[in-house]
């Protein structure tokens, strides 16, 4: 990895969380804070671009934690240097026991994960279980079914979670059933919550490398 020397410490299981912008990612990252371990420090790295660079200052206030920030724009297209320095500097000032990384909700995430997985940030990441967010409501739009972004986030996820289903109707329910039996392979874990409300222990399910874009 660039910039900084590491000290050389256990692989820190380090989790994507994607999703469609205004979905929740944002709520469902403050609700695995508060549900953290007390005697566990955690990590969020976010993009300087847009509504996300926003969150991540609702997310330092409302947390109480430093928010490490990717400049240049979406993270997942900028996997090069800043993202390295951003990763590394991360590391090595907060030595945290997990990192949530939180793209913009236009990013693709398959270069992020390719990135991840690389020898290099396997020294220092073990990335786990990619959790992605949708709402619902929204598979009734076919604009957001032909979406190349929409689908390869959420064929990609290892966690696929329906939020705001308080908001929901049961044929919403229904659609995001159907929706998510169609990918395969099939998720490892499928949620349905109000609020971004994860379930924590989703965060440790392993990733499965089998997993491929829409139509790859």
């Amino acid at each position: 990895m660039t910039s900084g020397k590491l000290e050389k410490l256990s692989a820190i299981p380090t989790n994507i969380i994607s999703g469609f912008l205004g979905v929740g990612k944002t709520s469902a990252i403050l609700s695995l804070l508060e549900a953290k371990p007390e005697h566990e420090r955690w990590a969020v790295l976010v993009n300087e671009f847009g509504e996300v660079g926003i969150d991540g200052a609702i997310i330092s206030a409302e947390s109480g934690m430093l928010v490490s920030e990717v400049p240049g724009g979406c993270l997942c297209c900028v996997s090069g240097i800043p993202f390295q320095v951003a990763l590394s500097n991360l590391i090595a000032q907060k030595k945290p026991d997990r990192i949530l990384i939180e793209p913009t909700g236009l990013g693709h995430p398959k270069n992020l994960i390719r990135s991840l997985t690389t020898e290099d940030y396997q020294l220092h990441t073990e990335l786990k279980a990619s959790v992605c967010l949708v709402d619902p409501r929204q598979l009734k739009n076919p604009r957001y079914q032909q979406h190349e972004t929409f689908n390869d986030q959420c064929y990609l996820a290892d966690v696929l979670v329906a939020n705001k289903v308080d908001l929901s109707t049961e044929d919403d329910k229904n659609n995001f059933y159907q929706f998510a039996q169609h990918i395969t392979p099939k998720k490892s874990q499928l949620g349905w919550v109000e609020n971004g409300n994860i379930d924590i222990a989703w965060l440790d399910i392993f990733r499965d490398s089998s997993r491929h874009s829409k139509g790859s």
